[in-house]
């Protein structure tokens, strides 16, 4: 065999493997090998205040808070715990599109960092909306490793 003809099935070979994984699913995303985990339907009081989810509305919850997000709980390391807000950038009254802000809360010797831009605010003429969407970056240090997450986040009612 001639070496382009190697090369051919080896390329073949990459692209097959590359393409037919398979993608993993939102639940499998978050194993127990991760710090944290989806918070249990249990855990879950549903109502007024902000939520992350691990890729959009629907998909498992991995926070939630009141609107302040001050009384926050996450599911870390198999455990729904309330994690210690230390600093909290306010979604401000006028939000607009591309806007940013920031959470850093911490559990124990973790620290979870959230950044966030809004994606989608009410509009003027909307009086009853309530919502605020954000794209968000969930980096998680424990001091051994890091985990970054692309999450979306909601507060509203």
């Amino acid at each position: 065999m001639n070496t382009i003809s190697q090369i051919t099935i080896i390329l073949i070979l990459v692209t097959a493997i590359i393409f037919g994984s398979e993608q993993k699913s939102d639940t499998e995303e978050l194993s127990h090998n991760n710090l944290i985990n989806a918070i249990p339907e249990k855990d879950i009081d549903y109502g007024c205040g902000c939520a992350y989810f691990l890729k959009s509305e629907g998909t498992p919850i991995v926070f939630i808070s009141d609107m302040e997000f001050e009384n926050a709980i996450m599911n870390i390391n198999g455990m729904t715990v309330n994690i210690i807000p230390e600093h909290i950038d306010d979604i401000p009254n006028n939000a607009k599109v591309g806007d940013k802000f920031l959470q850093r809360y911490n559990y124990k010797n973790i620290k979870l960092i959230f950044e966030n831009i809004i994606k989608s605010v009410c509009t003027p003429d909307d009086e009853g909306c309530e919502d605020v969407k954000f794209d968000s970056r969930l980096t998680i240090e424990d001091g051994i490793k890091d985990e970054v997450y692309q999450v979306q986040g909601h507060c509203g009612c």
